[in-house]
C-alpha cells in the first residue's frame, strides 16, 4: 500500500512541474495575439520636398503639423521633423531636397478609416500657443468639406509674418478588406495636387503660400 501512494505521489508531483513550466515557458516567450485578418499597416510618409522659391529672402526653416481624427472619434496631431525641429530649405541653392520621411505607420484592421490634414509651415518667429494649438485649432476641419484652415488659424491663433503658412491638403486613408485606399485633396494655398494612381497611392503636391514656391511628393503605402 505504502508503495502504491508513493508512486502516485511521484506521478502527481511530475504532472503539476509539467503543467508548471509549460505555463512558465508560455508567459516568457511574450507571443503576441494574432493579427487580425485583412490587418495592414499604411505607412504615411514624404518621399521628397523641394523648395523652388522661399516665404522671404534667405532660407525657410520648413516643418509639418499633421492633426488627425479616427473613424470613431480618436484624435492626435504631430510635428515633423520632431516636436521642435525644422528643415532648413532654400531656392535650390546649397540646401539639398528633403527625401525619404517616414510619418505615421497606421494599423488598420478591416473597415478602419483615418483622415489627415497636412500642414506645411515655414518657422521664424512663432505661433501663439505653439505648435500643439496650430494643431489642435483644425482638429474638426480634418474633413475636406468643413472651411478653410487658414481662416479658422486666423481666428483662433496669431500667426507673426516670420511664421508662414505654405500650404495645407487633407489625406483619407482606409482599408478595405485588406487593401489600403488613400485619396488626396486640396485645401489652402495648393495651386496643384496629383490624384494618386491605384497600385502606387502618392501624390506630387505643389504651394505657393505667402509667394512661394515648394513641390513634394506624399505617399501610403503599406
Amino acid at each position: 500500500m505504502m508503495k502504491k501512494t508513493l508512486v502516485f505521489l511521484i506521478i502527481a508531483i511530475t504532472a503539476c512541474s509539467l503543467i508548471l513550466s509549460q505555463t512558465h515557458a508560455k508567459s516568457e516567450t511574450g507571443e503576441p495575439a494574432p493579427a487580425k485578418a485583412n490587418q495592414k499597416v499604411a505607412k504615411f510618409g514624404m518621399p521628397y520636398l523641394e523648395c523652388f522659391k522661399t516665404t522671404e529672402a534667405g532660407e525657410d526653416e520648413v516643418y509639418l503639423v499633421v492633426s488627425g481624427n479616427w473613424r470613431g472619434g480618436e484624435s492626435f496631431q504631430h510635428r515633423f521633423p520632431n516636436a521642435s525641429g525644422h528643415w532648413d530649405l532654400n531656392d535650390r541653392e546649397g540646401d539639398p531636397p528633403v527625401k525619404d520621411q517616414n510619418l505615421i505607420n497606421f494599423t488598420m484592421n478591416d473597415g478602419d478609416a483615418v483622415d489627415l490634414v497636412v500642414m506645411v509651415m515655414e518657422e521664424d518667429g512663432g505661433t501663439s500657443g505653439g505648435w500643439t494649438s496650430l494643431a489642435g485649432s483644425v482638429i474638426g476641419l480634418v474633413n475636406p468639406k468643413a472651411g478653410s484652415i487658414i481662416t479658422t488659424i486666423g481666428k483662433f491663433l496669431t500667426i507673426e509674418d516670420s511664421d508662414d503658412f505654405i500650404g495645407a491638403f487633407s489625406v483619407h486613408i482606409q482599408n478595405e478588406g485588406g487593401n489600403i485606399l488613400a485619396q488626396f485633396k486640396p485645401r489652402d494655398r495648393v495651386s496643384d495636387i496629383s490624384d494618386p494612381n491605384e497600385y502606387w497611392i502618392k501624390a506630387k503636391v505643389v504651394m505657393n503660400g505667402d509667394g512661394s514656391d515648394y513641390s513634394s511628393v506624399f505617399s501610403v503605402t503599406d
